[in-house]
């Protein structure tokens, strides 16, 4: 017989970080089996907030003191911490040295058209383009796209080999302009280290800017969007309707189902953002660790 999903997510969040990571979790308290739908939200509901307090806690503490827990401010997931500064990466202000290129290589429309030899209709755009197919740079010497093709050459995204065909260049900036296209953010600790040295250098020169949440923008925004009407005016800020007593409105009890294992799934998702931190920083000190045997040696 299978067990509950909520038992498994009060497992993964009592026992498992704190066998397998030395997090300190406090309790974390999910409805019962037989409690109604309205009670259930209400009861997740703050439980979710708990555990983003819980984090923040530790992110600044290095600890989570029941005390110190118990008297801090309420805390919502959209403003929990990082352990890492330097957590995400995103675009600073507009600059057209990042707009610019990505655009070329990722928008859609950049191959939207018949070029002579090639079947364009299932490309998504020029970088898979290019990837793909053996394109020679000759089929835009006629094209009025030759000065983008020229631009992404002469800037090192691109270039052409022996025989004049197109091919993918400066790896590591072609990945984060990628990244940046499709997330509208970079996971720092989730590439290698050219990637993160490049992001490092594009910061330093005013390109891009770190963040040090959580969550990433868009899912701040997710969540956002679910729990309340602060940036969202047609969400279902399910957090207005049970919070501070507040009677739901309606008897659809598909309505209060729904909204339990939206708070559920928000639930989860953050618990798997917390687990991903402990797993970069115990990536961190495992290298670290190898890294200074080595040199011992």
């Amino acid at each position: 017989m299978g067990h509950r999903l909520e038992s498994l997510v009060k497992n993964f969040y009592e026992n498992h970080f704190k066998e397998d990571f030395g997090y300190p979790s406090l309790s974390l308290t999910l409805p019962a089996e037989d409690a109604d739908w309205v009670a259930k939200c209400r009861t997740i509901l703050p439980e979710i907030d708990s555990v983003s307090k819980q984090y923040n806690l530790f992110v600044e503490e290095g600890d989570i003191n029941p005390r110190l827990f118990s008297f801090g401010k309420p805390l919502l997931p959209t403003d929990a911490k990082s352990l890492f500064e330097n957590k995400y990466y995103v675009i600073k202000g507009a600059p057209l040295e990042i707009l610019e290129p990505m655009m070329l290589l990722f928008r859609t429309s950049e191959v939207l058209h018949v070029v002579d030899g090639f079947d364009t209709t299932r490309i998504h755009n020029l970088y898979d383009f290019i990837s793909r197919y053996e394109v020679p740079y000759s089929v835009y010497e006629k094209d009025n796209r030759k000065n983008r093709i020229d631009s992404l050459i002469s800037c090192g995204y691109i270039k052409t080999d022996e025989q004049g065909i197109l091919r993918p260049n400066d790896k590591p900036a072609i990945e984060i302009l990628g990244c940046l296209w499709r997330n509208h953010v970079v996971s720092y600790w989730h590439h290698d280290k050219s990637v993160r040295e490049l992001l490092e250098k594009w910061e330093n020169k005013g390109l891009l800017k770190t963040d040090d949440h959580l969550l990433c923008e868009s899912e701040r925004n997710l969540f956002s969007y679910y729990l309340n009407n602060n940036k969202y005016t047609n969400g279902p800020a399910i957090r207005n309707q049970y919070a501070h007593g507040a009677i739901p409105v309606g008897d659809d009890v598909q309505v209060h189902v729904k909204n339990y294992y939206i708070l559920l799934m928000l639930l989860i998702l953050l618990l798997l953002k917390i687990e991903d931190e402990f797993r970069i920083g115990f990536k961190i000190l495992w290298s670290s660790t190898e890294k200074n045997n080595f040199i011992s040696e």
